[in-house]
């Protein structure tokens, strides 16, 4: 049987990331953007292969109202940053 997989922390780790690239691209730093872009796609990495195990589960997410609506939040936050930068 796998390990159980928390990924709320690596949506939190996403979360300063994406706030961190909305920094750089209105400060025009392309380079740290480029290296903060390269950190974020690790975290995706590490988030496709906690969901491709199988269905890894998580551990007490799913089964925790508000575990799960802090980690929508957390993702609304990545895709609001995303938005803005782009």
């Amino acid at each position: 049987m796998d390990t159980p997989v928390d990924t709320l922390p690596i949506y939190e780790n996403m979360a300063v990331i994406s706030a961190q690239m909305l920094v750089a691209a209105r400060n025009g730093n392309w380079d740290l953007l480029t290296l903060l872009e390269s950190r974020s796609a690790q975290y995706l990495k590490q988030l496709k292969q906690s969901d491709g195990d199988g269905g890894a589960v998580e551990t007490g997410i799913d089964n925790n109202d508000e575990l799960r609506e802090r980690k929508v939040a957390i993702i609304k936050k990545i895709l609001a940053d995303d938005r803005d930068i782009r």
